[in-house]
């Protein structure tokens, strides 16, 4: 029996895990390898407060060591499943473990545009977040591919960074201050990325020099494990309390789960430190 079972290794989780640990509760984290998630393959983060640098490893790496020395457990294994009514996890090697709470901290993951050497670019001229990144691209050409608010609201915020903004769309859409382009990017060019190929709605194809390519088609919440046990939106965004409760008792979500308008590094961590507080009152009520 644990007093909490988080599930997720990221800033979230362990943040929680930190919290938990240092009230001297016994406290566990579930994270496959490897740990931290989406914050944990940035190479270099540059807006978390009080570092003016620092890699997303280096720093799950310092928040995993802070929750060990507090304590805390941690197992490199996945959840198979959760039934969150008796708060019990179910791991991938079948071993079952029961909690008072469990907070759930899966994040999410972004949507590719599914070209060849994407994945691998990743880092190297290929970023999913706008906000993340683009202070790296200062005054050089990048590109934003994608749709939706989220592809808009990339351009728009690196606009006033970038040298020159490409912004590629189907069906027309315009940013103003950017080059606007009907079409669909086909082709990734040059390790790191320093080219991308596009094909306009009418069949044009042009090759763009860029530094960097921002998807920005939106974001898929890892919320499987609890689906159709909490409320969550049409997109599967966990709905919360300001406690981080979700509508079970005694189960939290933290992090880019929940439904919440900015995703970040430091307001996961303050989703951690939150949920974390109201477990603790929560577990000292039971």
């Amino acid at each position: 029996m644990y007093d909490a079972i988080i599930i997720g290794g990221g800033p979230a989780g362990l943040t929680a895990a930190i919290y938990l640990g240092r009230a001297n509760r016994k406290t566990v984290v579930l994270e496959p390898v490897p740990a931290g998630g989406q914050a944990g393959i940035i190479n270099d983060i540059v807006n978390y407060p009080g570092f003016a640098s620092v890699s997303g490893y280096e720093l799950i790496d310092n928040m995993m060591k802070q929750a060990k020395a507090f304590g805390c457990e941690i197992l490199y294994s996945g959840a198979k499943s959760v039934d969150a009514a008796a708060k019990t996890v179910t791991l991938t090697d079948g071993k079952v473990l029961e909690g008072r709470v469990i907070i759930v901290a899966t994040g999410c993951k972004a949507k590719s545009l599914g070209l060849s050497g994407e994945e691998e670019l990743l880092g190297s001229g290929v970023s999913y977040c706008a906000t993340c990144d683009g202070g790296f691209f200062k005054g050089k050409n990048v590109a934003v591919a994608g749709f939706g608010q989220k592809a808009r609201e990339a351009a728009e915020y690196l606009k006033g960074i970038a040298g020159k903004v490409y912004y590629i769309v189907r069906g027309g859409d315009k940013v103003e201050g950017a080059e606007n382009l009907d079409g669909t990017v086909t082709a990734l060019i040059g390790k790191p990325l320093n080219a991308i190929e596009v094909v306009s709605a009418d069949g044009e194809k042009r090759i763009l020099d860029v530094s960097c390519l921002f998807v920005a088609a939106g974001y898929t919440p890892v919320t499987y494990l609890i689906a159709g046990q909490v409320k969550t939106d049409d997109k599967g965004y966990v709905f919360t309390d300001e406690n981080m409760m979700t509508s079970v008792r005694g189960v939290f979500a933290v992090g880019d789960i929940r439904v919440k308008n900015l995703r970040q590094i430091v307001t996961a961590a303050s989703d951690g430190a939150i949920a974390a507080q109201a477990a603790l009152r929560y577990i000292n009520m039971k």
